[in-house]
């Protein structure tokens, strides 16, 4: 474990930027160092590693560039869950600014003082996010529709700086927000979120959610710019729409997190979300059988798993009887009967 930087260099520190990883060594080194060749003089910011569990050579690999990178840290969260390895960088961060970035990206070198300099300009940000362009082993997949692109961590609100509002929020790989207020809604649930091989989604969703119940003001500046790579295995369609189902199912744990769900609200839910999906099927399944373009056929089919999540999600609630609860400021869910 790299040693922590003397207490006298933290007084020019404005950022603390977190990275979960797990068994993602051959890419998490391009990852960090994309970051460490910013624009931007390496004692303003620092790089938390969080190893979810890794048994690769990731922990060889982050001591390695800690040796010539004294503002790199490696911490270990044994608990499984990016939203858990998250929570435990938001706990080492020693900036006011936690930064949130992935694995699997790599940001342009003016990014980070893009970033820094929205906080400067409006001290009363809450948080910041911008703009994610997805890369593609080869070229984008002829049946990708740009609509969905937000399954692969794709981010793109428009040419010009603008504030978010809900639904609208930044997206995990490429955002900053105030450890005051993280603290303040106890961070990341790890009712959702990936966990290991376990796509789950929701989790930057379900934070933002929380967030905007207080007052906070959210900016989304387009040039800062992060790129967020899929590997060959991703760039399906087999792929794409188990994530739509899956996104699905994480709403719905989401939506019911701190609602006292009866089986009769868990039926009404069952009924709307499997009547859309089949809807979604037969669109699916007219648009195929009319050679419409590919991207609008995985589109539509991409909706009919999506609904299908929920439909998933909605017939545990009704068989179990029970919802998804935290304690105020835990982070933390778990089933309890309704």
């Amino acid at each position: 474990m790299s040693p922590v930087p003397p207490a006298t260099a933290t007084g020019s520190l404005e950022v603390s930027i977190v990275i979960g990883t797990l068994d993602r060594c051959d890419i998490l080194e391009r990852a960090i160092r994309s970051i460490l060749d910013q624009d931007c003089a390496p004692s303003r910011y620092e790089i938390v590693v969080v190893d979810n569990g890794s048994k690769d050579r990731t922990r060889a690999v982050v001591e390695e560039i800690c040796a010539t990178a004294s503002n790199v840290r490696y911490v270990v969260e044994p608990k499984l869950g990016l939203s858990n390895a998250r929570n435990k960088g938001i706990a080492e961060a020693r900036c006011d600014v936690v930064g949130f970035f992935d694995d699997d990206g790599t940001a342009d070198p003016g990014w980070l003082n893009t970033m820094l300099e929205v906080f400067r300009k409006e001290p009363d940000a809450g948080a910041v996010g911008g703009l994610i362009k997805v890369g593609w082993p080869a070229e984008q997949p002829h049946w990708m529709p740009m609509s969905l692109q937000g399954y692969y961590a794709g981010c793109d609100y428009g040419p010009e700086r603008r504030y978010l509002r809900f639904p609208d929020y930044p997206y995990g790989p490429n955002m900053m927000i105030r450890k005051s207020l993280l603290n303040a809604i106890g961070g990341f649930r790890d009712a959702v979120g990936p966990k290991g091989q376990n796509s789950m989604s929701a989790g930057e969703q379900d934070l933002f959610q929380r967030l905007y119940e207080h007052p906070i003001k959210v900016i989304y500046e387009p040039s800062a710019v992060v790129h967020h790579w899929v590997p060959a295995s991703r760039a399906t369609r087999k792929w794409l729409l188990k994530r739509a189902y899956r996104h699905g199912f994480s709403n719905t744990r989401m939506v019911h997190t701190r609602a006292n769900a009866t089986r009769l609200t868990w039926v009404r839910r069952l009924i709307q979300s499997a009547s859309k999906s089949a809807i979604a099927a037969v669109a699916g399944s007219l648009a195929y059988l009319g050679r419409r373009p590919a991207p609008i056929v995985t589109s539509r089919i991409a909706n009919m798993m999506y609904w299908a999540g929920i439909a998933r999600g909605s017939l545990d609630g009704v068989i179990r009887g029970a919802v998804l609860t935290s304690s105020p400021g835990s982070g933390r869910g778990e089933l309890s009967a309704s």
